[in-house]
């Protein structure tokens, strides 16, 4: 059994559709898991604290919704949770799936030795066609192949985390603006070696992604819509120049992070 790393998958007790189809196909992998409990925000005023609604607004003009800033707060409990354990953990949101053929120990055992080169391993993406181009960085015992790409898939259903990594994505989210897929994609700010098994050993059961052919459940966005409201030209004038300081950091610093 698994002593050497944690998994742990999100979801809300009441979510009950969601816990057992993850419970029936990680009870197949033989190996040893337990839920993290969702969060789930009534009130965003009750998170002021950790929620950074004025960049927030500088950014994207429109504030998160509950089920982002509930997403965000599980997140982080799992990355404190590898930071008081000190053991390297999967972290898995409760609509992903391992694809069919999948040694899933084997995998992670791979993406464990790579802990010397790998702060962060991304084991599903949403956007493949945005990785540009890509680099090998390890291949392990089990066939396991880790690479650093120039261009983010994006997405967090499935990433291996080490506790360095957890330590610096906990500290530097004290207070947070971005959706949790896009922190976790701006290796600029975090500057974590951010890796990605390829292929993807997981795949994501959302409408959007219905087109792959996949078999069994399939859910809809936990996140819900977001409420974007009109903006005027000078309105979004100002979230254009403050993107762009964010851009000249991001087009800056990848060439530097593709070779780290």
């Amino acid at each position: 059994m698994n002593e050497n790393f944690n998994i742990f998958y999100i979801a809300l007790e009441q979510e009950l559709e969601r816990i057992n189809f993850m419970e029936n196909w990680l009870k197949s992998t033989g190996l040893n898991y337990s839920r993290m409990p969702g969060i789930k925000v009534d009130d965003p005023n009750d998170y002021i604290d950790c929620y950074d609604s004025e960049k927030r607004l500088n950014k994207y003009g429109y504030h998160f919704n509950k089920s982002e800033i509930g997403c965000f707060l599980a997140h982080k409990n799992c990355w404190q949770k590898i930071i008081s354990t000190g053991v390297p953990s999967l972290i898995l949101e409760n609509d992903i799936a391992l694809k069919k053929g999948v040694n899933l120990e084997g995998i992670l055992l791979d993406v464990l030795q790579s802990q010397d080169l790998s702060d962060i391993v991304r084991l599903s993406g949403i956007f493949e066609d945005k990785e540009i181009i890509s680099r090998k960085v390890f291949t392990g015992a089990n066939h396991t192949t880790i690479y650093q790409t120039l261009g983010d898939p994006v997405g967090a259903g499935a990433y291996f985390l080490f506790p360095h990594g957890a330590a610096v994505l906990d500290s530097l989210s004290s207070k947070f603006y971005d959706p949790l897929d896009i922190y976790l994609s701006s290796v600029w700010i975090h500057k974590l070696r951010f890796r990605s098994v390829k292929p993807f050993p997981f795949e994501i059961r959302s409408i959007q992604n219905q087109d792959k052919e996949m078999n069994g459940k399939i859910f809809e966005s936990s996140i819900g819509d977001r409420i974007k409201p009109k903006q005027n030209k000078i309105e979004r004038l100002k979230i254009e120049l403050y993107r762009f300081k964010n851009d000249i950091k991001k087009i800056v610093y990848l060439p530097f992070n593709f070779f780290k």
